[in-house]
């Protein structure tokens, strides 16, 4: 008697408009005004995250009438790419700028998070090689102090897009884009063994890794 193996199950590979998408939802806690964000109609994206979860095998969003939560599978999705941009005031002489190489910001005074932060040492590290330094007004605690500190004009600061965009309004900020190679960051899920985590989860980490290649 002979015996085959299954057949392997194609993972799903994500677009990226499902990605941001699906981040500008997560930031707005609405399906409505992640939509929005993302300049799609409210069917196009309810029909884009019912293929996420399908492809997933796993839901993604918590639906409710005061708006969406996200799930334990939809708290681990937007993390696996993100962008680092440089925040401004909105009065800021490059706030309207498309883009901006961050050596050409050095001459500016910034606005950065304390010493025990992962951002802290990779922006020291990157003046440092080239010769530079970073001129840093005021160190803080959290993304949230730093966008109200730089929307008080106290100076600007390099940080991840998906933490400017969430205090964008409140605090008086604009972003712009780095055309820096490093500030598009890939992230990772590190798991001792991958057959430990429950199904769902599995799922996830199976997906995002194929997303990858």
């Amino acid at each position: 008697m002979s015996t085959r193996n299954p057949p392997a199950r194609k993972l799903p590979h994500f677009d990226l408009v499902d990605l941001r998408l699906f981040l500008d939802i997560a930031e707005s806690n609405s399906l409505t005004r992640g939509a929005a964000r993302s300049c799609l109609s409210l069917f196009a994206a309810s029909g884009r995250v019912k293929a996420l979860e399908r492809d997933l095998g796993s839901q993604l969003l918590e639906r409710g009438k005061s708006g969406v939560t996200l799930t334990a599978s939809g708290q681990a999705l937007p993390y696996h790419r993100d962008r680092l941009v440089l925040a401004v005031p909105r009065s800021h002489r490059l706030a309207t700028a498309r883009s901006v190489d961050f050596l050409d910001t050095l001459d500016e005074d910034h606005v950065g998070l304390n010493a025990s932060s992962a951002i802290h040492d990779f922006l020291n590290g990157v003046v440092t090689a080239a010769g530079r330094r970073l001129r840093v007004r005021v160190e803080v605690g959290s993304f949230d102090a730093m966008c109200r500190m730089i929307g008080a004009r106290v100076g600007i600061g390099v940080m991840p897009e998906s933490a400017a965009r969430r205090h964008m309004r409140s605090a008086g900020i604009r972003t712009v884009a780095l055309s820096n190679d490093w500030a598009v960051r890939d992230l990772e899920i590190v798991v001792r063994d991958r057959t430990a985590p429950p199904g769902f989860a599995r799922k996830l980490v199976d997906a995002l890794a194929a997303s990858s290649q």
